[in-house]
């Protein structure tokens, strides 16, 4: 492979600096990071749209 952009790697941290310790650990690797998306929190929850309106559960 060769150009830009042709790795995908996803991280976890505890904190900012559990972050930044992997940025660099990945630049030691020789990785060049172009572009990140840090998502801080993410929320999952059951979509109810299709439950029947009569439904008592809902």
């Amino acid at each position: 492979m060769s150009g830009h952009e042709n790795v995908y790697i996803n991280v976890l941290g505890a904190d900012h600096e559990d972050l930044s310790r992997i940025g660099k650990d990945l630049y030691d690797l020789g990785l060049e990071i172009e572009d990140e998306q840090i998502i801080r929190h993410e929320y999952v929850c059951s979509y109810h749209g299709f439950l029947a309106r009569d439904d008592p559960d809902q």
